[in-house]
């Protein structure tokens, strides 16, 4: 029987391996949407990797005949329209793993089973089902280790493919883009189009590269700032311009490329954290550092911003973030810990600041990753870890390349002193300790 679908694009936008939009085509004709909140707008690099991302989605479904709807109407209002309008028979869509939009699918199918109408929801960007991958006894993990080790007993499903012939169902559009005003009023982010180039197409271009040239050296050479031994395809990720299911299955034919592998697994371990802990950007994990003793020091805290702190190595990922939206993962490490250990300031400032400046920016990556750093949650580093900056320098970046690059030898007195820094973070985390 044909049925007529309506798609909800969530942070899945592209066309290969949809599963949502694979159902919608195998059954009749389809019409697409995306919906915009508040909580996206708040996000300012974010937004603008979001806002081209739509334009290149919005122009390879109207090359097979689709219109992309645009609005920041909420779901729970603008769907149920839509279905009456044009006389849709279900509703499709592949689930969203943040914690507000998760709020707002439980919201919408409470709307759309109190009207009769029909929906389905796909598993999104995980690579495995949300209710696989648990314990015996189904409880969820919490290390990481035994989860990997779980994950390895388990394949991927192999990407799936759209159907050639589509069937389109004529809309009137709602809002365009530019309507949307998804940049950020201030022009800082004019800077990203030098290093980025956003959607499906330019991300599958940038993980064929480090697959073809760079993925078996990924072990050796991913902790080294100045060479170019990422991936980079993180914002590629983060909404959905590259399915993670279709990147593991890929790299997963590749020779070496297990650390690889293992890096998307931990990104698979984050979104099981933040599913089972909503607060985990906001909330420690680990109850005792709720009484910590943080410091309240807001020029401390806009030096570290600015990448003013006299320490080469943090300066440099400072710099690099607001310069490009992004860091290195190493200086990631490196400057979060910074902050909370030699500067004592809390890590939700932290986690806060990389929000609204990582084109990246993943809740769930950014919640584990901060929480991972500052040892408040489950399974950290221990807070007693404490990255000295300097010995990190001569490790990672003996020839300061990288530091060069974005600090251009600038001359900065140290804010605080190593010795002094660490010894002073040991005593405040005596005081918790239990």
């Amino acid at each position: 029987m044909t049925k007529r679908t309506l798609v909800w694009f969530r942070r899945d936008l592209r066309l290969h391996d949809h599963l949502a939009l694979a159902k919608a085509l195998e059954q009749g004709p389809v019409a697409a949407i995306f919906t915009v909140s508040d909580d996206m707008r708040k996000r300012e690099a974010s937004c603008w990797w979001l806002h081209h991302s739509l334009f290149s989605l919005q122009k390879a479904l109207h090359e097979q005949g689709v219109t992309l709807l645009l609005s920041d109407e909420n779901p729970t209002s603008v769907l149920p329209k839509l279905v009456k309008t044009y006389l849709i028979n279900q509703v499709v869509w592949n689930d969203s793993y943040t914690t507000d939009e998760r709020k707002e699918e439980v919201a919408l199918k409470k709307v759309l089973e109190e009207a009769g109408i029909s929906y389905e929801a796909c598993y999104g960007d995980v690579l495995f089902p949300q209710h696989e991958l648990t314990k015996d006894n189904g409880d969820p993990y919490s290390i990481f280790t035994p989860f990997y080790k779980r994950s390895q007993k388990e394949t991927v499903k192999r990407p799936v493919a759209l159907q050639e012939d589509w069937q389109s169902i004529q809309v009137d559009a709602l809002k365009s883009l530019d309507e949307l005003k998804l940049l950020p009023e201030r022009d800082w982010y004019k800077k990203f189009e030098a290093y980025w180039t956003p959607g499906e197409q330019a991300g599958i271009e940038q993980f064929k590269q480090f697959a073809d040239d760079d993925i078996a050296d990924y072990k050796k050479m991913r902790d080294f700032p100045d060479a170019d031994g990422t991936s980079r395809i993180s914002p590629y990720l983060t909404w959905g311009n590259l399915s993670v299911r279709a990147v593991y299955y890929a790299a997963s034919r590749r020779e070496h490329a297990e650390p690889y592998l293992r890096q998307l697994v931990w990104r698979e371990f984050a979104r099981r954290q933040l599913m089972q802990h909503p607060t985990l950007e906001t909330k420690p994990l680990r109850t005792e550092f709720n009484e910590f003793p943080w410091r309240d020091s807001q020029s401390d805290f806009d030096k570290w911003k600015r990448g003013e702190t006299g320490y080469p190595l943090v300066d440099a990922g400072m710099k690099q973030l607001w310069e490009t939206g992004w860091m290195h993962n190493r200086v990631r490490m490196v400057a979060a810990s910074f902050l909370t250990k030699h500067l004592l300031l809390p890590w939700q400032w932290g986690a806060d600041w990389f929000k609204e400046t990582l084109v990246d920016y993943d809740e769930a990556n950014n919640a584990m990753g901060w929480q991972w750093v500052a040892g408040t949650g489950i399974d950290s580093a221990p807070y007693f870890r404490i990255f000295n900056p300097e010995t990190q320098l001569e490790k990672f970046d003996s020839n300061g390349e990288y530091v060069h690059e974005f600090t251009k030898d600038q001359d900065v007195a140290p804010i605080v002193d190593h010795k002094e820094a660490r010894a002073r973070a040991l005593a405040a985390y005596e005081r918790i300790k239990k």
